[in-house]
């Protein structure tokens, strides 16, 4: 029962991230290098949602690869102290932890995440899906538990040797930070974590990598 809940979550989450009717529209903030970067206003929050599209060079296998390496997080991602898994059900199903270091005076932040991918079989387009799931493992003291995150990446295949980014996140990091001043600085640890990706995908080890469930376009 717990299990059907959680995927009926997850479908509409993500019916809700890609548009529905009602909801502001995308507006470009910036765009350089091939990547644009969008925000809109929320409908529940202060705090803008974020999307992020990109095509780069690489394959669907060795994204997957890099994004789902929960152990080198803290190689690559913005202020990341330290990540683990709790539950690892499948390559494809995971929850994970990340503390997250935040400038003096505010707490660090701990995200505990459920993760689940799939693959469209039809247009090979791969989705990756995380929603935070705050009550997983007991808050520790000194940091500040999130409980509302979500974050997508779309991977799709492009012109051959080459993929089409789009990362969306919706996310409140609690406490008392005021939301201009998130917004002021939303998009900062996305963007490095796409010029990450997009360098990993193009040089070993990732770029040999392919996940056994994901299928790359035929050549």
């Amino acid at each position: 029962m717990k299990v059907k809940a959680f995927c009926f979550i997850i479908v509409a989450l993500f019916t809700t991230a890609s548009g529905v009717e009602g909801q502001a529209p995308w507006k470009l903030r910036k765009e350089k290098d091939g990547v644009q970067v969008y925000f809109r206003q929320a409908e529940d929050s202060n705090i803008k949602e974020l999307k992020i599209v990109a095509r780069i060079e690489g394959s669907l296998g060795a994204a997957v690869a890099f994004i789902g390496d929960i152990d080198n997080f803290p190689n690559w991602m913005d202020h990341c102290r330290e990540t683990r898994y709790i539950d690892k059900r499948s390559p494809a199903d995971y929850t994970y932890y990340n503390l997250t270091d935040f400038p003096w005076p505010l707490s660090d932040r701990e995200f505990v995440m459920r993760c689940t991918t799939w693959q469209d079989p039809v247009s090979l387009a791969v989705h990756f899906h995380s929603v935070a799931d705050p009550e997983a493992i007991p808050a520790a003291k000194g940091y500040v538990r999130v409980k509302q995150t979500v974050s997508q990446w779309k991977i799709e295949p492009d012109a051959p040797g080459f993929i089409r980014l789009e990362y969306y996140l919706k996310a409140d990091p609690g406490g008392a930070i005021p939301a201009w001043m998130i917004n002021m600085a939303l998009d900062s640890g996305p963007l490095k974590a796409l010029y990450a990706l997009r360098d990993a995908v193009r040089s070993e080890p990732y770029s040999k990598r392919k996940p056994a469930f994901i299928r790359e376009p035929a050549r």
